[in-house]
């Protein structure tokens, strides 16, 4: 009986150690998921400030391209918050490290390197770094939006649209504010293109314009066709409008580079659609020819010249004089000997050095204010051949990229534009045309090119 009680009281001191160490094991449980849970919302934390810098940087990117056709200073500030934003990123030495790793981003900034190896020959130090001004988002977005994580296709769709929808207001501002005056009034005339554009954004022509407007159209067409299945009808109908009153602005803008772009741009979409896809359908062959028989009308058709004038035509009797002088111009200067033929006359001298050419074949009226209207060859003029060796390549390989590795339609409809608008205006020498091909030429190249993963 007494082994018996004995038993009984080591039994219950075994179970209230075995109940103690029990109890000890789930407070220590306890405790780790307490720590776990503190651990999971400190991340939540972090990954929500990640997020919010992330959205913070995508709504800037927005309104920089919403900006972009409008007032310059406003687009300007963007840019700069834009940059700040980065600063609250996570991980950016990892990004420098992978952007420095990107062969082509050396390439891009390398346009604006060029023109900082220029300063060293250079006489004109006070146009040298106006230039080095105004090209100062050739050097600054490549960085920017290299460094930023990869956006998916539906984000790079959103700031497309918000550029070709500030185009679109633009568009109907100037209808809404010349309606009146020209079909309720005695006026033959439109106002000036130019002189309503410079009021809404200073610095901007109706070239520049219609280059907006021919971008913007073909990049909501590609959009629209890529998700038509997942686009609603009513949605089809506004965009198709808009498409057709950004056209119907760049007509009356008389942008006639811009209307030979869209006249290629259809002769490709006819080949694509017969000889790649193999698409003989009647209605798309028929829209296609006719778009191609109204864009081929407007573009060498003049009875829309009375309509719509500016400065320059009123000065200029034949413009195509005016152009040939200008080139002959800068190939005399660019020819004058090894050292001009190689590394140019300088980043800031090629207005020194045209202007009085201009003056001896009677156009003295324009020394000081017209450039050499192709890029190319302005690039050349400041830089020799090899800046213009630098220039073509890093538009030519992006180009190849575009088409044969990569298959991004939307970049090689851009650098296509790009390449043929360089043909006919000096398109980095203002800020309008350096922001529109360093803007899109990073976030396209960036976002579609480079083997980056999205986020």
């Amino acid at each position: 009986m007494f082994y018996t009680y004995l038993t009984f009281i080591q039994y219950l001191k075994i179970l209230r150690r075995f109940l103690f160490l029990k109890r000890i094991v789930q407070i220590n449980h306890l405790f780790r998921e307490m720590s776990v849970a503190t651990t999971n919302q400190s991340n939540n934390i972090s990954f929500n400030k990640i997020l919010t810098a992330q959205y913070i940087s995508f709504i800037f990117l927005n309104l920089i391209a919403f900006s972009l056709p409008l007032h310059t200073h406003i687009n300007s500030v963007f840019i700069i918050a834009l940059c700040i934003s980065l600063f609250f990123h996570k991980k950016p030495k990892k990004r420098l490290q992978n952007l420095f790793d990107n062969q082509l981003f050396y390439l891009f900034i390398g346009l604006y390197l060029i023109q900082i190896i220029g300063l060293t020959y250079t006489n004109d130090f006070q146009d040298a770094f106006y230039k080095l001004e105004t090209k100062l988002s050739i050097l600054i977005c490549p960085f920017v939006i290299g460094l930023m994580p990869k956006l998916n296709n539906k984000q790079i769709y959103v700031i497309i649209t918000s550029f070709a929808f500030s185009c679109l207001l633009i568009t109907f501002y100037y209808f809404f504010k010349t309606t009146d005056d020209f079909f309720f009034s005695n006026s033959n005339t439109f106002p000036a293109s130019t002189e309503f554009l410079k009021s809404i954004s200073p610095g901007i022509g109706s070239v520049y314009m219609g280059m907006y407007n021919i971008f913007a159209i073909f990049s909501i067409l590609y959009i629209l066709l890529r998700e038509w299945k997942y686009t609603p009808l009513g949605l089809k109908v506004l965009s198709l409008i808009s498409i057709s009153i950004l056209y119907a602005f760049v007509v009356l803008l008389e942008a006639r580079t811009a209307l030979y772009i869209s006249f290629l741009f259809v002769i490709i979409y006819i080949s694509y659609n017969i000889y790649i896809r193999k698409n003989y359908d009647a209605t798309t062959i028929s829209l296609s020819v006719a778009s191609l028989v109204l864009t081929g009308f407007f573009a060498y058709n003049n009875d829309m010249h009375n309509k719509v004038t500016s400065k320059l035509d009123i000065k200029l009797e034949n413009t195509r004089d005016l152009r040939m002088v200008q080139w002959g111009c800068a190939a005399k200067i660019l020819l004058n000997n090894n050292h001009t033929l190689f590394f140019g006359i300088g980043t800031g001298d090629v207005q020194n050095n045209i202007g009085p050419c201009y003056a001896s074949h009677g156009y003295g009226q324009f020394k000081d204010s017209f450039n050499a209207h192709n890029e190319y060859i302005e690039e050349a003029l400041r830089h020799g051949l090899i800046g213009l060796f630098i220039f073509l390549s890093a538009l030519l390989i992006p180009f190849y990229l575009s088409i044969y590795q990569r298959r991004s339609y939307l970049y090689f409809l851009f650098l296509l534009i790009f390449i043929i608008w360089s043909f006919t205006e000096s398109t980095l020498s203002t800020q309008k045309g350096t922001v529109f091909y360093a803007f899109f030429n990073a976030l396209l190249f960036f976002n579609f090119i480079d083997k980056r993963k999205a986020k």
